[in-house]
């Protein structure tokens, strides 16, 4: 059964209509003996996200009235309160529960990658250079949070494999791969009609955002860290995440390409 899982944090509203809400949380990659998660797998993902309150491994279960949309499969894996994710650029990265001279990070909720990846079309603004989520992407990753993805093992056997197939298939559908075969890149071109139409600018026709994240250090400067795949549900209003603080991370340095 599908459910909703509401995940987050305090908000400011700066505005009635089309402003973002400011916000402040921790994130937590993974979790104590586990790393990125229990699906992880290769170089990308499943990655288990966490919201938590103070304390790691205290998960929170609210997110300022906006809810997350996954299902029974694709949440509180291993952790409760958790959420399933894939990452979309290949050139930067994403640290573990722990890391030591990682644990904070923030970020904001958008359509679109930032600052990394290594292809796709970009554009650069105000400094900031973004490259559109595509609608394949986010079609593919909206039946996998709902636990609908056809083809996708959701069960222990099989569940590794599939997560490196959808995160092939994503990561070609944003420029950063070459992987037209596998099943899921497949599917969705056979859902859109053709490579073109999966791989234009989905522009939050499906409802699924890129969580932008940046690590910051001691000295005051940013490590733009890896970008994340979250689920809304379709139709809602764009909100954005300010100010998030992500901990927690793990024991070593991972790049994921």
């Amino acid at each position: 059964m599908k459910m909703r899982i509401k995940i987050a944090v305090g908000a400011v509203l700066l505005s009635a209509i089309g402003a973002p809400v400011a916000m402040a949380t921790n994130i937590q990659v993974g979790y104590s003996g586990a790393g990125y998660g229990p699906w992880q797998t290769g170089q990308g993902g499943e990655f288990t996200l966490t919201p938590y309150d103070v304390n790691p491994n205290t998960p929170v279960s609210q997110i300022s009235g906006r809810s997350l949309d996954y299902s029974l499969t694709t949440s509180s894996q291993g952790i409760a309160g958790s959420f399933q994710t894939f990452c979309i650029e290949e050139n930067e990265y994403i640290y573990p529960y722990g890391y030591s001279g990682r644990t904070v990070a923030v970020g904001t909720l958008s359509d679109t990658a930032q600052f990394g990846g290594i292809g796709g079309t970009k554009v650069t603004v105000n400094g900031v250079t973004s490259d559109a989520l595509s609608i394949g992407t986010a079609w593919l990753y909206k039946q996998f949070a709902e636990g609908k993805l056809v083809g996708y093992s959701y069960s222990v056997n099989g569940r590794l494999t599939s997560a490196d197939q959808l995160q092939r298939a994503l990561w070609w559908l944003e420029g950063e791969a070459v992987d037209p075969n596998n099943i899921f890149s497949q599917a969705v071109v056979a859902n859109f009609g053709s490579v073109g139409a999966a791989m234009a600018d989905n522009n939050g026709a499906i409802g699924v955002k890129v969580l932008n994240l940046k690590y910051y250090n001691a000295n005051g400067t940013f490590e733009a860290g890896q970008d994340q795949l979250v689920s809304v549900p379709d139709g809602g209003t764009t909100c954005a995440f300010l100010g998030i603080a992500l901990a927690g991370m793990g024991l070593i340095r991972r790049k994921i390409s």
